[in-house]
Formats: C-alpha cells, sequence, structure tokens
C-alpha cells in the first residue's frame, strides 16, 4: 500500500474510531448519571458539560505551535538534503493529522450525540480551523520534499515562504 492510501486510510480510521467512541462516551455519561440520580451515594457525581470537551479538543494553540515548529523544519530540510530529517517531517505530519481527524471525530461524535439528544446539530467554530490545518497538513505529507528540493526555483521560492510563514502562523494563531 502506497504512503498516500496509508496516510488518508489512517485519517479516516482516527476520524471514525474517535466519533463513534465519543458519541458511546457522550451517552456513558450521560447514562451513568442518570443511574447515579437514583442511587443513594454519599455525594452527587458532579456536573458534566460535553461542551466544555469539545472546546478543550479544539483548543488549536498546541497544534498551532507544533505546525509553526513544521514549517520551520521543513524549509530547513529544504536547504538541508537528509533523509533523516525528511523522515522526521513527515513523521510530524503524519501524526499531527492523526491528532487532527481524531479531534474532528470527536467533534462529530458530538455532533452525533446533539442531533439524537437535543434535535440540533450544533457546529463549533473551532472545527473549520482544524479542518483547513487538517487539509494543509495532509497536502504537506503528500509532497516530496526531495523532489521539490531537486528544483531550484521551488525551493528558492518556497524556502522563505516556510521560514517567513511560521512566525506569521504563531502569532496570528495565537490570537485565537
Amino acid at each position: 500500500m502506497g504512503y498516500v492510501k496509508l496516510q488518508i486510510r489512517a485519517a479516516a480510521t482516527a476520524f471514525v474510531l474517535f466519533a463513534l467512541a465519543s458519541l458511546a462516551l457522550f451517552f456513558l455519561v450521560r447514562g451513568v448519571g442518570n443511574v447515579a440520580a437514583v442511587l443513594p451515594l454519599p455525594r452527587d457525581l458532579p456536573p458534566y458539560s460535553p461542551v466544555q470537551t469539545v472546546g478543550a479538543v479544539l483548543d488549536l494553540r498546541p497544534m498551532i505551535a507544533l505546525g509553526a515548529g513544521t514549517l520551520l523544519a521543513a524549509a530547513v530540510v529544504m536547504v538541508i538534503s537528509n533523509a533523516f530529517l525528511d523522515r522526521t517531517v513527515y513523521m510530524l505530519v503524519s501524526m499531527m493529522t492523526l491528532v487532527l481527524a481524531s479531534s474532528i471525530g470527536i467533534v462529530a461524535g458530538f455532533g452525533g450525540y446533539l442531533s439524537i439528544t437535543e434535535h440540533r446539530l450544533v457546529i463549533p467554530p473551532g472545527v473549520v480551523p482544524a479542518v483547513v490545518a487538517f487539509g494543509v497538513l495532509m497536502l504537506l505529507s503528500f509532497a516530496s520534499l526531495d523532489g521539490l528540493r531537486r528544483s531550484l526555483l521551488l525551493r528558492t521560492a518556497l524556502v522563505p515562504v516556510l521560514a517567513i510563514g511560521a512566525p506569521l502562523l504563531l502569532m496570528y494563531g495565537s490570537t485565537f
């Protein structure tokens, strides 16, 4: 199986797995809360809101910092030809795409939970940047750094764009 197919399959699996797991988890939390309400417990269970969980999952500041670091690392790798560094960038991008796919899956599970229990669909504001970041990282994971490095014109254009884009992404991302 090729790298592109494997990356897409891993992201799709993470999305579906976390969507189903979060949907089941939210129903389990609701069920445990309902059962605990009728039991004589020494004290009440603390209140739980799925909205707070989804908000924490969509806090993209750590991912933005990692993304900025990845852009700068890609700029360095475009200058230095090293197969180990290329692989390191690919591994970081792969990890980030899986984390983002999982986050988006949790939000999809939350949306499914709300559509079943409250008959409404809520799309949190952080999901759009997560989907955009996921798309950009997937494109970066499909690009061959060695192939990009071979073209002097492309390398000359990409290195400054990546090197300047990294701090801009970090500054822009810290405003959310």
